[in-house]
């Protein structure tokens, strides 16, 4: 495995995890930040409670996005419900920041009924816009590791191959290489 493979996977599986649980973490005590008696934006009264329902709402996102990141390194037969959790904990997570934002029925033109559901439908359409997300970001992750596997290849075996004799074949090499790069961006 080369150098550039690793620092990518790493990036990819074990940073990003931990800065999303750090975040989960400590984003339920984002009302401790409040000044007391401060006015709260939105419909929201007090600035505390709404920082409350906020991190609250945060905890769930971010739990649900660790769940699917942790979910696409797992084996096929385990992966589909461990993404179907994840979405569901991600959803509401979805739900409640979309119900921190647009609060109640009143404001709208339709019962209280079809804004819950609209609430649902949506935030379940968000998050399977962003499982989808995360599957297409595997692939081109994984596509971009070869193109950059071949390259690092390329450089590696020419490092000694600047002899005149073989500039030629050299240079059809990176053309090919180039072209190739090109093609499949």
């Amino acid at each position: 495995m080369t150098l550039i493979a690793m620092v990518s996977r790493m990036m990819t599986s074990n940073v990003v995890k931990h800065m999303l649980t750090v975040a989960a973490v400590f984003s339920p005590f984002l009302h401790l930040f409040a000044k007391s008696g401060q006015e709260g934006p939105l419909h929201w009264k007090w600035m505390s409670s709404f920082l409350n329902a906020l991190g609250w709402a945060l905890f769930a996102f971010f739990i649900g996005f660790v769940m699917l990141l942790d979910a696409k390194d797992q084996v096929k037969e385990k992966r589909l419900p461990s993404v179907f959790r994840s979405s569901l904990v991600l959803g509401i997570g979805i739900y409640y920041l979309l119900y921190i934002f647009f609060p109640n029925a009143k404001n709208f033109d339709f019962s209280k009924p079809v804004y819950y559901a609209a609430l649902g439908a949506v935030s379940s359409f968000a998050s399977i816009i962003i499982v989808l997300f995360v599957k297409a970001e595997k692939s081109i992750i994984s596509s971009y590791k070869v193109k950059l596997q071949k390259v690092w290849r390329y450089v590696y075996s020419t490092r000694h191959d600047f002899k005149d004799e073989k500039k030629d074949e050299n240079a059809l090499k990176r053309g090919k290489l180039i072209k190739e790069s090109l093609d499949n961006a």
